[in-house]
């Protein structure tokens, strides 16, 4: 199923709210900042957010925390924009957290058990807000996201 570009920052915490508790979720972008996505309210009783915005790296640190979600980031280089998205997470939850640089990587991609998100965004605001951008949602065919960026990427973590 193809989606609207102007989606992506509400599709992109949907998926990721809708991985499996103690599951992997893989995002591979070249580059990503911090940017504000726009979730559904989720959670209960004490942990329930009913903002209507989040940064990435707090809901990064939300899943690993609130629901033992391992994060797999594949980034082209790590620098001071992803930093952002990743200081947290090894503050507080860092065995959670794996990250590896490939270095010619331009594929943008969101994985998780149930589904795969391909993408000509990379996660920052100028790719989420103002380009156009294509994008395509379907079931991941290997119900394992290692399994299905080592065979859609030839990438292994």
């Amino acid at each position: 199923m193809s989606c609207f570009y102007k989606a992506l920052p509400r599709i992109i915490p949907q998926l990721l709210l809708l991985a499996r508790p103690g599951s992997e979720v893989i995002l591979v972008s070249p580059w990503i900042e911090n940017v504000t996505l726009y979730p559904p309210i989720f959670g209960n009783n004490e942990n329930r957010y009913t903002r209507s915005e989040i940064r990435l790296s707090h809901l990064l640190l939300r899943l690993a925390r609130d629901y033992n979600i391992r994060i797999t980031l594949i980034l082209r280089e790590q620098d001071k924009r992803s930093e952002q998205v990743i200081t947290p997470l090894i503050a507080n939850q860092p065995s959670y957290l794996s990250v590896k640089q490939v270095q010619h990587i331009h594929a943008k991609m969101l994985i998780t058990e149930a589904f795969l998100l391909k993408t000509s965004a990379n996660l920052l605001w100028t790719s989420l807000h103002r380009n156009i951008e294509s994008c395509t949602l379907a079931s991941n065919p290997y119900r394992n996201p290692r399994q299905c960026l080592k065979v859609e990427l030839g990438v292994i973590v």
